[in-house]
């Protein structure tokens, strides 16, 4: 058995039969923690399904995670700027209309979210690293068009 904090309980709980059929485990939810029990395989799995569903993905995009082709990343945007100002960094990620965040999610087959200073993605493992390195690219300071273009 397995329990993690979750944030967005009204979501998940709307959403229990589904995750419960499709992850292979049974799933319970007391207050703001969700304990999950079944096969080994299947908790790790739901793990990660549960966590993108916290970094507010749709449900179809987090049962993605099922596949074990898919992965999900998550990037601290301090990790990679000194920057004292995260709210510039923030919106060259996101871009004027979110075209910088949509342009990218479009070229590479994967699903951005930025919630604060974390950038969160789920996308196949070959587009991944790609992908990351285009986010870090945009931290550091890189210019858009030079990151996809």
């Amino acid at each position: 058995m397995k329990t993690i904090h979750i944030k967005n309980v009204h979501e998940i709980q709307k959403n229990i039969p589904l995750l419960q059929k499709k992850l292979k485990v049974g799933l319970k939810i007391i207050d703001h923690q969700i304990s999950i029990t079944g096969k080994e395989e299947n908790i790790y799995d739901a793990e990660r399904v549960l966590d993108a569903l916290n970094a507010d993905f749709s449900i179809d995009n987090a049962l993605l995670l099922i596949d074990p082709e898919y992965l999900f990343e998550v990037v601290n945007i301090k990790n990679f700027t000194r920057r004292s100002n995260l709210e510039d960094v923030r919106a060259r990620l996101v871009g004027t209309k979110g075209k910088t965040k949509k342009l990218m999610e479009r070229l590479s087959d994967c699903f951005i979210k930025l919630r604060g200073n974390t950038v969160y993605i789920i996308g196949p493992a070959e587009d991944m690293r790609d992908t990351m390195t285009a986010v870090e690219r945009l931290i550091r300071g890189s210019a858009q068009g030079k990151v996809y273009g």
